[in-house]
Parts: C-alpha cells; structure tokens; sequence
C-alpha cells in the first residue's frame, strides 16, 4: 500500500484524474496566493513594477489554471521511471499551476530574480530544490534555474507558500523577457500541435531562430545600458534641482498655514517626503496621502503642494494623478483670474519636476494661452504681476523645451524652434519686470543692477539662467557655446542672497549640459 500522499509508479489515469478533482481548489487557492503576493510586491519593489505582463495558463490560454490530467500523468511517470522511483506524490509535480513574469529586458530577469530570492529569504515563499542553472549563464538568481540553451532564456523558480507538510501544490514561476513570451508562444503551438512527425530540421530551425532572438533581446539590453548610464548623471543633475524646487516652494506654503499644530503636521510630512526616493513602498506613503486629501479640505494650497512634491521624489502616476487633480480642484473654486493662471502654472511645474516633460509643456501652454487672454482683453487688477506671470511660464516653457532638444518627443514637437521662440517672448517682457532688455547678453553692471533690486532678483535670476540654459542647448558653434558659458560663470558669481542652493545645483546642470554639448560640437554629432 502506497505511503500517505503517495501513488504507485506508474499513475493511471484515474489516480490523477482522482488527484486533480480533489486538489482543484487547494492548487487554485495556492496560485492566488502567490498572486496576490506579487501584487504586495509591486508596490514595494521598482523591479516588479517594470515587469510589462504577470498571467497564468488560464489568462493565456483561456482556460483551465492547471495543466491537463493527461499531461500531469505522463510528467509524472516519466521522471520517476527515469529515477528508479516505485511511490511518488503527484504533490511534487511543478507546473501544475504556474505563472509567468514578462520583463522587457533580460537584465530585468535577474532584477525580478532578486526580489523572488529576497521572498524566499523572508520565508514568504519557500523554493523547492530545481536543476542546475545552465553553465555559464548570465542570469543571477539565488533559489531558481537559469535556462540559456537552445535558443531559450528565462529562469524558473518552483515554488510553495508557507504552510505545513509537504501536501502542498508547488507554482511554477517563470521570468523571461517580451521577445522570448513571444516565441515560446508561437513555438509551442508549432511544436505540440501538429499531429504528424515533426522533422529534427524542424527542430534546429526554432532553436536557430530562439537564439538569433536571445541575441537580439542582449544587443537592445547593451543598447539600452549604454543610454541608461549616459542619462543617469543628467538625470540625477535635473532632478536634484526639480525637487528642490518643489521642496522649497511646498515650505513656503507649509508656512503660511494659521494652525500651529496642523502646521508642525504638515512640516513633518514635509521632512518625510524629503526623505523619500523611488523604491519607497507605497504602504509608507499611502496614509500620508490620505491625510494630505484630509487636510486639502481647509489647507488646499499646502496639502496640493506636498502632494505635488510627494509625486516628483516617488515618480509613480497614481500619485502624480492625486496631485494633479488637487490642482484641478483649486482651479475649479478659484474666482481670481490670475490666481487660476498661477495655480496651472504650479501644475506644470509639478509635473515637469515629476518626470512628464510632455505633461508639463501642455499645462504650461494652457497657462499661457490664458495669460495671453487676460492680457489682450482689457485691464487687469495687476498688470505688473500678469507680466511677471507670463515672464515665468515662458522661461519655464523655454527651459522644458530645451530639455527635450535630441530627443525623440524632441524632434516631434520641434523643440530646438520653440525654444527659441519662448527665449524671444523672454526678452521681449523683460523691460516690463525690469530685467535688461538684451537679457543674458546684456552689460555687466545692467545684470548686477537687476540682481540687486529685491523686487525682481529672484525672477531676474532665474529668467536669465534658463535663457543662458536655452543656448547651451541650441548652440551650434563652439565659440557660441564657450561664450555662453562665460556669461553663466558671470552670473552665478552674483547669486541674490537666499538662491544659493538652487543656484548651485543649477550650475552643476548647465555646466554638464554645457560640457556634454561641446564634447558633440567637438566630434561633430549633432544631428
């Protein structure tokens, strides 16, 4: 008589059709589980937040969640035949259930590979014992099996949730890449299908093809390396002065809060998310965004600013739409015509510091077109602030453009023209601020006037800083850009008192913009 959960080798069909109808449900409930700890993980590893597709035989193939009885059986007695193996457990059959991660890259599989591994280590999953790994293979993992033969690359995991005994399904876990999903797909109805005789030649052909696409899927991962880590200093740059500055404007609204104890709150919120970075789980940010919505009630402006600065240090959309639609909800209840135009102009500030640059033009643009509107339609209860106003969104709008020149969403929108023509709009407001109607080009002593009248320094500073910024990027000789960065020296050796530290981090941005532009000036690359 067989041992308690297990069967003679070989299984007929009816001990497993037996097995499958009274473990149905326990291997369904198994697989849900370790979905839904998948989905904990989500919001708490950058990795899987990547992954591009999680499904399940049942997603994939419209059917049933485990594999058929038919199959299991010959699985089954074909490995234990091979081992010289008389009692078995049909529990201790893999991909009876199972689930795949879809990643774009196949340096993304050892990424996924990673945080499985950290699961396992957490004893959130327990890893059954699997093959060797492949030799040689490029693929990192811990508890699973890198596979990269024969025109396949992915590592497997077999994996049971916690609990006692050994009477428990095992999931089979797979991360491959979209290029590889893709072919396994197609190979497998190619291959198991066909009722005839499938020729070796057949076979070598799909795993010729298998590794042309293996090849494939490792250039677009070096290329995409290659850009990653020529962007990350840039991006780390550009993001230190976004933050900062979404920081800084968020405490200068925290402080006009009346209420000593809601202020203390939010300024601590201020600190947390200060603190933050990407990889933040979102079951740390979810109840401060929950008490910032309560606060929005009577403190719209503070609250819409922490969230806003919240969504540039996460840069997740859920929290850039919460944002978002706090400035919305602002814009609705306000009555004063400029104050609606700030209020957007604050919105796409929030969303260029967030990452969207696309998002930030639009509402910029909006903005401006509504600036443009009161301005043409008659008198304004302050003029001099509507100047000031569309000063800034066309400096800001100049800077984004300037941004995106070399880019893709750069030649479409025809980046490198429109931010010259923002720079013109510049110049053509800055006598009515006060700022030296030759801008950055303008004497010496008229720039050191300007950034010494308290009324205007901060604007004039910055107006002057992003249109020097604009020529970095649309230089097109190595003098004009030598010349540039000369004048950008010379005005951040007169920095107006309290702009020194986004002075600073505005100057290591330029500079490395400046010096990477010169560096494709030099071997002409410019496009």
């Amino acid at each position: 008589m067989a041992a308690r959960n297990k069967i003679s080798v070989p299984a007929t069909p009816a001990d497993v059709r037996a097995f499958v109808n009274n473990n149905r449900q326990k291997y369904e409930g198994e697989l849900g589980k370790f979905r839904q700890l998948l989905v904990r993980l989500q919001r708490k590893e950058r990795a899987l937040r990547g992954a591009y597709k999680i499904y399940t035989r049942a997603d994939a193939q419209r059917g049933d969640e485990l594999k058929s009885a038919r199959k299991i059986r010959l699985k089954f007695n074909d490995y234990n035949q091979r081992n010289g193996i008389a009692e078995a457990s049909l529990f201790d059959v893999p991909d009876i259930v199972g689930l795949t991660i879809v990643v774009s890259y196949p340096s993304d599989i050892s990424d996924v590979a990673a945080v499985i591994d950290r699961a396992v280590d957490r004893r959130d999953l327990k890893a059954e014992q699997l093959g060797a790994s492949d030799p040689g293979a490029t693929i990192v993992t811990k508890y699973g099996r890198a596979i990269e033969s024969k025109g396949y690359f992915a590592c497997h995991y077999n994996l049971r949730m916690p609990g006692v005994g050994t009477a428990r399904p095992i999931i089979e876990a797979q991360i491959k890449t979209l290029l590889h999903d893709a072919w396994g797909a197609k190979t497998h109805d190619l291959t198991y299908k066909p009722t005839g005789r499938i020729g070796s030649e057949l076979l070598t052909g799909f795993d010729l093809l298998g590794a042309n696409l293996a090849n494939l899927d490792r250039q677009s991962d070096t290329m995409r390396q290659s850009i990653t880590r020529t962007a990350a200093v840039r991006e780390q740059k550009r993001r230190a002065i976004q933050t900062w500055v979404l920081s800084n404007n968020s405490r200068g609204n925290l402080e006009e809060v009346t209420d000593p104890s809601l202020r203390k709150e939010v300024m601590t919120f201020h600190a947390e998310i200060t603190a933050m970075t990407g990889d933040t789980a979102d079951e740390e940010v979810v109840p401060i965004v929950n008490r910032l919505l309560e606060i929005f009630e009577t403190e719209a402006v503070a609250a819409s600013s922490l969230l806003c600065f919240l969504a540039a240090m996460l840069q997740r959309s859920v929290y850039f739409e919460q944002a978002q639609e706090t400035i919305s909800a602002r814009e609705e209840v306000c009555t004063d015509e400029l104050d609606c135009v700030g209020i957007r102009f604050e919105g796409a500030l929030a969303a260029f510091a967030a990452g969207d640059v696309g998002e930030a033009i639009d509402m910029a643009e909006e903005a401006l077109h509504m600036a443009s509107q009161l301005k043409s339609t008659g008198p304004v209860t302050d003029p001099a602030r509507l100047d000031r106003i569309l000063l800034g969104l066309n400096s800001d709008l100049a800077y984004y453009y300037a941004d995106l020149i070399g880019s893709h969403d750069g030649d479409t929108r025809n980046a490198e023209q429109k931010a010259r023509d923002y720079v013109a709009a510049c110049i053509a407001l800055y006598p009515s601020v006060g700022i030296p109607g030759r801008g950055i080009n303008s004497t010496d002593g008229e720039i050191i006037d300007s950034l010494k009248n308290d009324a205007i320094a901060t604007q004039a500073f910055f107006s002057l800083d992003n249109e020097a910024y604009v020529a970095i990027q649309t230089a097109t000789t190595e003098d004009e850009l030598r010349s540039m960065r000369k004048r950008i020296d010379f005005l951040h050796g007169h920095v107006p008192a309290g702009l020194e530290p986004s002075a600073l981090l505005a100057s290591d941005y330029h500079d490395y913009c400046a010096r990477a532009r010169l560096t494709e000036l030099e071997r002409g690359l410019l496009r």
